[in-house]
């Protein structure tokens, strides 16, 4: 059985994601969707326009969260050293 807060850390990406599209990832997919979604492809992809540094941190904590292997993903403090940008 997987660690719950390795799952909330993937979810945490959702939450980047909409700070930085204003959309929620994966609108229309269903089911076994989002299970395919999770294990086997890349973040969603955002656009960061002019290399903005606050937007790229947030990028990378999101890439970060979304990391497959869920062995893998970040620490808390990891994410939080992505979002520093200084």
């Amino acid at each position: 059985m997987y660690n719950l807060i390795l799952f909330t850390l993937y979810d945490e990406g959702h939450i980047f994601y909409f700070l930085l599209s204003g959309k929620l990832p994966y609108v229309g997919k269903k089911g076994d969707d989002f299970e395919s979604l999770i294990t086997s492809s890349h973040s969603p992809i955002v656009e960061i326009p002019d290399g903005d540094p606050s937007l790229l941190s947030i990028k990378r904590a999101m890439d970060m969260c979304y990391t497959k292997n869920v062995d893998a993903r970040p620490k808390a403090n990891e994410i939080i050293n992505a979002l520093s940008i200084g």
